[in-house]
């Protein structure tokens, strides 16, 4: 055994090399390792360590090569950018797949990297954009594993490319490591599923046994929602995990406890970063989740609710028309994120909300729910105006005030047409739809009282 790969490292990963991903039980594994072979990984690490970066590379990518060889339900493919083309050529189109994926690859990936010499530059978005097609399909687990000891040569954009890729459905686990690199590159890959940096072989190897941890090593994970006891009771909530780098909606769950009150335990990927969504009232966000491979994962979440109950007050004349009433829920700076209907109760995050209710004239208001509490909303039981039209009509009501607040406009038929409106007095301006002067304009002045019907001839 090699003094680069630990016996311990080497146990770890032949102890769980066999089990599948939970929740991936069939689901095949695709590994590209995507390799620099340009001229500087000739250069050694550093003055302590002064075997090449490329050295390195070799040695550790066999052993593993030859680990992963041993899980039935993964395949490796290599891509090297860098080696066919001297680095005076400066070819920005130097990268060839050179084994492609299958479960007898390891051999042949042991020889190549054995006979390889780094030559030339590092074109590394066009091998990204390249290794899309070494991929036989999408119906499988596709990761790549980019290592490299510079930044782009060719001024191409990695990120740009990731994006590219997943505009046209092609979507690809990427993780990438720094191997030796000066100064900070990370910020270039910041849209991968991970940045890893290594200083020296040991990290190398190090950032490498992390990668494989995560695509092969099972993991559970909990969604604990904690009420204002800190107790994980609240449930019965949607939620969604999401790829954090590339926004799709992985996992979707309707959360549960069980009849000892304990959430399920969840089947959730390690191989990505997420962003977990609660789909509560408004709903709530937790960002950049990472799972750690091999154990229990615990995600916790605080939601403060209360609850609101917007009412009428006493009998309607019309329940149809007390059925098209709403209560609209904004957040502070007015955005809508739930329409309730009267007469119900239901939980909101605690907080101070904006509340329009969708009366005759419309009612707004500023309500702070309170953590435990009940709020209650009340509003008078509308009154009717049954508008009786023998002609076609056109005509608006208002509210009865200097500034004549125009809130509804009739229909244009003739016939009945009823009306809900709150208390209060109002004003009918209206005209002949086909009248031969605007000064056959009448006004009707009505008064609306609660549960009450009126009728207005025109």
């Amino acid at each position: 055994m090699s003094k680069g790969f630990s016996k311990y490292a080497l146990l770890f990963l032949l102890l769980f090399l066999g089990q599948n991903v939970l929740g991936q039980t069939e689901q095949r594994t695709r590994i590209l390792l995507l390799l620099d072979a340009s001229g500087s990984m000739n250069n050694s690490w550093n003055s302590a360590s002064p075997i090449s970066k490329m050295a390195s590379a070799k040695q550790i990518l066999t052993e593993l090569v030859d680990s992963l060889n041993k899980n039935p339900t993964i395949e490796i493919g290599l891509r090297i950018y860098g080696h066919l083309s001297p680095l005076s050529s400066r070819n920005c189109q130097d990268t060839r797949l050179e084994v492609g994926f299958s479960r007898s690859s390891a051999d042949f990936i042991k020889k190549k990297l054995r006979n390889l010499r780094p030559r030339g530059i590092t074109p590394i978005a066009y091998s990204l954009q390249q290794a899309a097609s070494d991929f036989p399909s999408t119906n499988a687990r596709n990761i790549v594993i980019l290592m490299t000891d510079g930044e782009e040569s060719c001024d191409g954009d990695p990120c740009a490319v990731a994006r590219e890729l997943e505009a046209k459905g092609i979507v690809l686990k990427h993780f990438v490591i720094g191997v030796g690199l000066e100064g900070d590159f990370q910020e270039a890959f910041n849209c991968f599923s991970g940045f890893f940096e290594a200083k020296n072989p040991l990290s190398l190897k190090s950032a490498l046994d992390n990668i494989i941890s995560r695509i092969v090593n099972k993991t559970t994970t909990q969604v604990h929602l904690l009420n204002k006891k800190e107790l994980p009771e609240i449930t019965a909530l949607p939620m969604v995990f999401f790829d954090h780098f590339d926004h799709k909606a992985d996992y979707t769950f309707y959360h549960k406890l069980d009849k000892n009150g304990i959430p399920d335990s969840l089947n959730i990927d390690p191989i990505t970063d997420y962003d977990l969504r609660i789909y509560s009232l408004p709903v709530v966000q937790k960002n950049k989740i990472t799972l750690t491979p091999n154990e229990h994962n615990t995600i916790k979440l605080k939601l403060l609710e209360g609850s609101l109950q917007p009412n009428i007050l006493g009998k309607t004349l019309n329940n149809n028309l007390n059925n098209q009433i709403k209560c609209l829920m904004k957040k502070q700076d007015g955005t809508l994120f739930h329409v309730q209907d009267l007469n119900t109760q239901r939980k909101y995050l605690s907080g101070k909300y904006q509340i329009e209710l969708l009366t005759l004239p419309h009612k707004k208001m500023e309500l702070e729910i309170k953590t435990g509490e009940l709020s209650k909303v009340e509003i008078p039981t509308p009154g009717i105006a049954n508008i009786k039209k023998p002609y076609k009509f056109i005509g608006d009501i208002y509210l009865d005030e200097k500034r004549m607040k125009k809130i509804y406009a009739i229909q244009e038929r003739d016939g009945t047409e009823t009306v809900a409106l709150q208390p209060g007095k109002y004003k009918l301006v209206y005209r002949i739809q086909n009248a031969r002067s605007m000064h056959e304009t009448k006004t009707i002045s009505f008064e609306i009282k609660s549960g009450e019907s009126i009728l207005l001839n025109l």
